[in-house]
């Protein structure tokens, strides 16, 4: 049985990385849609603050919840929020884990990090 779609209140897109190298042989990150329009369930779970490199960085904690299975821990997840009319707020999650509680391939769990700064 598969999660309740009436559960699943919003949308998100899944980016995935294909790591590159430029000409000169350097790494860097090629994200691109993997999903879009896969819907799901957010939560904020805490919020807190830290100081690195003597910048003050904003970090939220987030439980996301699909019923997609092609979810990894190095993908991103991109939600537009809209919990307050008129102030819709494009997120970036890290995802940090991803769980399949049960193993009954009926939704996904995923913990992921927010950070500004």
């Amino acid at each position: 049985m598969r999660m309740p779609a009436h559960l699943l209140t919003t949308t998100i897109t899944v980016r995935r990385n294909s790591p590159q190298l430029d000409s000169g042989g350097s790494p860097y990150d090629l994200w691109s849609d993997n999903l879009q329009n896969i819907p799901a369930r957010v939560q904020q779970l805490s919020g807190g603050e830290s100081i690195r490199g003597g910048r003050e960085n904003n970090r939220r904690q987030w439980l996301v919840f699909t019923n997609v299975d092609d979810i990894g821990d190095d993908d991103q997840i991109f939600w537009l929020d809209q919990t307050i009319p008129g102030r819709e707020r494009l997120r970036t999650f890290d995802i940090q884990s991803v769980r399949n509680p049960n193993n009954l391939s009926d939704h996904l769990e995923i913990d992921c990090e927010e950070t500004d700064g």
